[in-house]
């Protein structure tokens, strides 16, 4: 995302022909019958690297997607506050939209998370404070790694903002957030999400 390169088609071309050769690399397994397992982080088919090799690979073999956790789901786990509730209708937005639209879709309220911060960091901070959104907003980066870090968007300083970070300005009713992580109550409570089920689970 920030490299630079000579190739013809700019970034975007260099990245379509590294998709092209990793599909074809692939597909020599494939084709001798083996079975091949793409590991991705996050979840594969949201803003994930793997859907440019699933474009290129799924319509000649059969594919099986193992969902995963999206970086908004751990970054809302990660700050322990629900990201939407009820009727409320949740952005997702690229950091990398121009600072006036980021700004306008920021402005229709309600919950959102900003990705892709890194270098576009000072235009999403502008963009929060032009719509007047930054007080809401929270700075989670690496989630539910061992790197983890959040804070008050407000108070991050640019210059220690990598890619893998996100802006979350959760559902409207969270509440209070809970206490950090330093400090111990009497329990704890741990919630495993395992998917799609009724009522009576």
């Amino acid at each position: 995302t920030v490299e630079t390169t000579d190739h013809p088609g700019g970034y975007r071309g260099a990245l379509e022909d590294f998709y092209e050769e990793a599909a074809a690399r692939l597909a020599v397994h494939l084709d001798a019958g083996r079975d091949v397992v793409v590991l991705a982080e996050g979840d594969p088919m949201f803003y994930g690297s793997y859907m440019h090799l699933h474009k290129r690979l799924a319509h000649r073999y059969p594919t099986v997607v193992v969902p995963g956790v999206t970086s908004v789901s751990a970054s809302a786990a990660a700050l322990g506050a629900p990201l939407v509730e009820g009727e409320e209708v949740l952005q997702v937005l690229p950091g990398t939209l121009p600072p006036e639209e980021l700004s306008a879709r920021l402005a229709l309220g309600g919950p959102a998370a900003v990705m892709k911060l890194g270098r576009t960091f000072d235009s999403v901070r502008s963009a929060l404070e032009a719509s007047g959104r930054l007080g809401e907003a929270f700075y989670v980066e690496r989630a539910s790694t061992d790197a983890q870090r959040i804070e008050r968007l407000a108070d991050v300083d640019a210059g220690s903002v990598p890619y893998f970070s996100m802006a979350v300005l959760p559902s409207s009713q969270h509440g209070p957030l809970p206490v950090s992580s330093g400090v111990r109550g009497e329990g704890s409570v741990v919630v495993v999400g395992l998917g799609p089920a009724g009522r009576d689970w």
